[in-house]
């Protein structure tokens, strides 16, 4: 359409792939468009290390979160699994769909590489875009309610350890079927709404609609009440049943009389995984949460800080969640390992210790990592 343009010097377009195709055969060109969260004329993913580093988090998603469900369910031999092992799965499937979701814009990035700015209306209107898109939402909503009910399962053993609720499968069974029928609803909405939700997931080239920028996309609403508005609601749930754990699992440490050392070290290394679990869920929905807010009153951020929060902060708990709840539980199972091995030889005095301690905080420390 530039063709026989030869004394162009400003163009204004109403999107920046439009700056992309204009002329070659005339001198530097004024190009004024909206600004592009996170994506240029040649890239997807327009910062170079973030382009890189996208693929080890996919990679850290994906195999961690294949490993958690294998060793659970598989490893253990476990017939009938206990609610925070049947919540972990789920949180590791869940976790599983977002480096998928990642897979999928780090294959885009590579394959529109150089030529992205001509290949962007089709990839955004694509159907792998859209697939893409439901699967980060549905990954999201997900992720946060399965570490939910992992949080108030552990509020009921520590309470309850022999509470009928925890010998009864079918309640998890329900609970797990209705996070992921709510999830599956609010991820597919915008598909089947009015004209509301048009283009939704086609707004953006990640292919999910975050309300982090000052322009009013599509269901901004919607973006602006799920993402920001319903997971810190959840986040501020989560901090504050592991304050309760915590506090109950110290009160009940204090009451044994004896083994203080071993009581202790239970209580620092459910302390450290009380602590990451708060911190990863941090590092997620707060940075999310304040910039939503401040895009809502107007002031917008820059694009580095918004290509940053999609690349790193937005999967920040889908890659570290296998470590949380899988990895340290191999660790501590090496550890009991070492211990049981130390009183088969004649190790007295951690037989008495497990003699004389009351066995429930012992439980609960196990039961929890």
């Amino acid at each position: 359409m530039f063709d026989g343009l030869i004394s162009i010097e400003h163009l204004r377009v109403d999107s920046y792939t439009l700056c992309c195709a204009q002329p070659k055969t005339v001198g530097k060109i004024q190009c004024t468009a909206p600004v592009n969260e996170i994506s240029s004329c040649n890239n997807l993913i327009d910062i170079p290390f973030l382009s890189t580093l996208i693929w080890y988090i996919a990679l850290l998603a994906v195999f961690g979160n294949l490993f958690g469900p294998f060793y659970r369910g598989f490893l253990r031999n476990t017939q009938n699994l206990a609610f925070f092992v049947i919540y972990s799965i789920n949180l590791s499937i869940a976790d599983f769909l977002m480096g998928v979701y990642m897979f999928t814009i780090a294959g885009a990035n590579l394959k529109f590489s150089g030529r992205y700015g001509f290949e962007d209306e089709g990839w955004r209107h694509s159907h792998i875009c859209t697939v893409a898109g439901v699967l980060a939402t549905l990954s999201s909503e997900a992720s946060a309610l399965f570490v939910l009910l992992i949080t108030i399962d552990r509020i009921i053993i520590i309470r309850d350890p022999l509470s009928s609720l925890q010998r009864n499968n079918l309640v998890s069974k329900i609970m797990t079927g209705t996070v992921w029928a709510i999830s599956l609803f609010l991820s597919l909405l915008p598909l089947f709404g009015s004209d509301y939700f048009e283009n939704y997931y086609s707004s953006s080239g990640i292919c999910i609609s975050l309300p982090l920028s000052v322009y009013r996309k599509p269901g901004w609403e919607y973006s602006m009440a799920l993402f920001v508005g319903a997971n810190f609601l959840i986040f501020i749930a989560i901090f504050m049943g592991q304050l309760v754990i915590f506090a109950t699992v110290v009160r009940m440490g204090l009451n044994v009389n004896s083994c203080h050392s071993a009581q202790r070290r239970r209580e620092i290394n459910l302390a450290r995984t009380l602590v990451a679990v708060a911190i990863t869920d941090m590092l997620c929905w707060i940075p999310v949460g304040v910039i939503g807010l401040l895009t809502f009153t107007g002031i917008d951020v820059t694009t580095q800080v918004y290509a940053w929060v999609i690349v790193v902060v937005l999967p920040i708990n889908s890659a570290l969640n296998p470590m949380i709840y899988t990895f340290s539980e191999i660790l501590r199972r090496r550890g009991k390992a070492y211990k049981v091995s130390l009183v088969d030889e004649g190790t007295s005095s951690q037989q008495d210790c497990r003699t004389s301690s009351p066995k429930q905080p012992e439980v609960l420390a196990e039961e929890y990592m």
